[in-house]
Parts: C-alpha cells; structure tokens; sequence
C-alpha cells in the first residue's frame, strides 16, 4: 500500500539522517554562498525558509555544494514542495541509483506519493509526471492509483489531454511512449472514461471527456 506523502517524505529523513553538508562553505572562492545564504542554509533542516530551499535547489552540485551536501537538504526539498522536474534533473546528475538501498527506497516512494496526492487533487501534477519521466520511473504503478475513486475519470481525461495533446517529455524516451500508450489502451482506462458516460455534467466537461474517448480509441491499432 502507498504510504501518505507525509510518512512517506518522514522516511526520507530517516534514511538520510546521517548526511552533512561538508561541501557548503561560505569562503569558498568557487561556491558561490553568500554569508547571509550560508547562515539560511545553517538552520536546523527543518527550519530553513522555503525560498532559501528553492535558490538552493536550483543550484545544487552545481555552484552550490556537492552531492553530498544535496542529500542532506534532500528530505527538506521533498517536504517543502520543491520544483519536482528540477528536483529529478538533481537527481540524476547526483547519480541517485547508486546511493544507499534505504535512501533509493525512500526518495523513490516518496516521489510516488507526492505525484499520486497531486494527481488526485488536481494539484501541478504535471510536474509530478514530468519527473517520472526524466528518471525513467515505471509508469503503471502510478498510474494505477489514479483510477480509483469517484473522480477518476476526470482525473483520466486530465492525463489523457496532457499526454496527447502536449507530449513535451515522453517524446524524447519512446519505451516511455509506448508504456502510457499501452496503459491508456487497458480495460480499466476505458471503463473508468465509459463509466461517467451517465453523469451530469457541465458541457465543457462533457466535451473534453468525449473527446478523451475518442483520443484513446484513436491510439488502438
């Protein structure tokens, strides 16, 4: 069962605790912290500023610290809501596969459940996609998740007008590409769109759905 994004981001604290920031200095002729960023970035984890976070995130391993550095503010960046493309495009260049078990288990996890909350609260969950996409993270678990409840549907046809219409990452990785294509071609997609068929709704809504069904059935050979 898929943890909440709480429990789950408290478990990448855990498995990252013993991590330290040795490559933030603030003499570094090279790293570019100013005293003021460096005392910010200083606090207790927990108690960082948000928008310090953020300009720390986009400078990560780059002009800012190293990758070890980056797994100690890691837990911090998920908690806050960091930028999620941004924070993969971290990821890999920090080569996060070849860390420790426990600390790979929990950041992968934690982004499942951060992307599953966003996906069913309607809430930047493209970005959510968009990180899966960039670290090459399976796709149909998560998008399992998002078939179940009463609004999986609009959910659904949310995705499929994403992917469909947009397609800015699963272009550029066509195993991805014919993965969400496989998927979206499943009985349970088709039901779920099938089923609202009988609800009440705004025409607009109506509209967009309709046209949902009618994308996927453009994509079975």
């Amino acid at each position: 069962m898929l943890p909440d994004s709480t429990t789950a981001i408290e478990a990448v604290y855990a498995a990252f605790a013993h991590e330290r920031p040795t490559g933030l200095r603030d003499h570094s002729p090279i790293i570019s912290v100013s005293p003021a960023e460096f005392a910010a970035l200083s606090r207790p984890l927990r108690q960082i500023d948000g928008s310090v976070l953020s300009r720390y995130a986009f400078k990560a391993m780059t002009t800012w610290g190293d990758t070890a550095t980056f797994r100690y503010f890691l837990p911090a960046l998920l908690d806050g809501g960091a930028d999620l493309p941004l924070l993969a495009d971290k990821l890999s260049y920090g080569g996060w596969k070849s860390w420790s078990t426990p600390q790979v288990e929990s950041v992968r996890t934690a982004l499942f459940a951060i992307a599953n909350e966003r996906m069913k609260s309607h809430c930047r969950w493209q970005d959510a996609i968009a990180a899966f996409w960039r670290l090459g993270l399976p796709v149909k678990p998560l998008f399992d998740h998002w078939l179940v409840g009463p609004q999986a549907w609009e959910t659904l046809t949310d995705l499929i007008w994403f992917y469909l219409r947009h397609t800015p990452y699963p272009a550029r990785d066509y195993s991805w590409t014919t993965a969400i294509q496989r998927w979206l071609l499943g009985d349970n997609v088709r039901q779920v769109l099938w089923e609202s068929i009988s609800l009440s709704l705004d025409p607009e809504v109506a509209r967009r759905r309709d046209e949902a069904i009618d994308l996927v059935d453009l994509l079975d050979p």
